[in-house]
């Protein structure tokens, strides 16, 4: 009797009072559980109910919303301005522009591309004074001027306008991009541009040419005051050569030599300057420097090298 006593102590009985206790708890944990796998349910059902009416919706193909334009930074949005294989900046891509419905199909922070579109169906028409108005509406419009002009200078040049060519360039030339890779390629285009255009267009001075040149813009480029520039003495340089003025080419010529963005070209322009003097044999150790240096652009070297073998050819 004294080992049942031991056991009743160390496992007692529970009363009626405790057992009841024990079946609420249970209840209402069984209430718990049931609770959750309703609402478990009921969020599956709406789930599938949402995903079906999404396929319901696709079938309809109801397409993007009319005036939708594309997102900054896509594909479609430079298909308009691809980059050149031939210049290496981006240049207007006529081919894939619908003109009668252009605007619908551009961004807005491509507005500009409307304007270089526009002016190249004037100058298709023979319509150079409409093409020039076109460029000049549209200069506001461009976040890279530089770029823009060259645009317009290629379009003149192809529809046959050398005068309006030549001004943007100038334009162009005058402010820089400030994209460093476009900015070199760029400064290519309009100096070549310049030398063997330059003197196609109507003997005037290089302050009547900034002149006629920020006319062009209605006043919105202003590059009147940069008579002192590099642009201005590149310009003066072919135009004096042309002349026959050689030495006071000469002195605009050096002024170049010390900038190191036209340094090649400052070369070329001595160099011709003797060529056209008939000192050829001084031309050529220059013209073989331009081809030595790896700074100098393309055309450049392309130029000199034609010169030297002239030179060869004709000796």
């Amino acid at each position: 009797s004294s080992e049942l006593q031991q056991v009743s102590t160390e496992a007692p009985v529970k009363t009626v009072k405790q057992m009841r206790k024990a079946n609420g708890r249970r209840f209402w944990q069984g209430v718990g559980c049931a609770g959750l796998l309703v609402s478990m349910l009921v969020i599956a059902l709406l789930m599938l109910s949402a995903v079906n009416n999404l396929m319901q919706l696709r079938e309809l193909d109801l397409g993007p919303d009319i005036g939708q334009t594309t997102q900054p930074g896509t594909d479609q949005d430079i298909e308009y301005m691809e980059l050149s294989d031939v210049y290496g900046f981006p240049t207007l891509n006529l081919d894939v522009i619908d003109l009668d419905n252009l605007l619908d199909q551009l961004p807005e922070n491509m507005a500009y591309v409307s304007y270089l579109a526009s002016a190249a169906s004037y100058w298709a028409q023979g319509d150079s004074e409409q093409a020039q108005d076109s460029i000049s509406d549209g200069v506001s419009t461009a976040d890279d001027s530089s770029i823009y002009f060259a645009n317009a200078s290629i379009l003149a040049d192809q529809y046959g306008d050398a005068t309006s060519a030549v001004l943007y360039a100038v334009l162009s030339q005058a402010r820089p991009s400030q994209n460093d890779d476009y900015a070199t390629r760029i400064h290519a285009y309009n100096l070549e541009y310049l030398y063997q255009h330059l003197n196609d267009v109507d003997s005037i001075q290089a302050a009547e040419l900034l002149s006629l040149a920020s006319d062009l813009t209605d006043g919105q480029i202003n590059i009147r005051e940069t008579l002192n520039s590099p642009l201005v003495n590149y310009i003066q340089s072919i135009r004096l050569i042309a002349d026959g003025n050689y030495i006071l080419a000469g002195t605009h010529i050096e002024s170049l030599l010390d900038v190191t963005e036209y340094r090649a070209e400052a070369q070329l322009l001595r160099a011709d300057s003797l060529i056209a003097r008939g000192q050829t044999q001084r031309a050529m150790p220059i013209l073989q420097g331009i081809l030595e240096d790896v700074r100098a652009p393309e055309w450049v070297h392309t130029t000199a090298d034609t010169h030297l073998k002239e030179i060869e050819a004709s000796s």
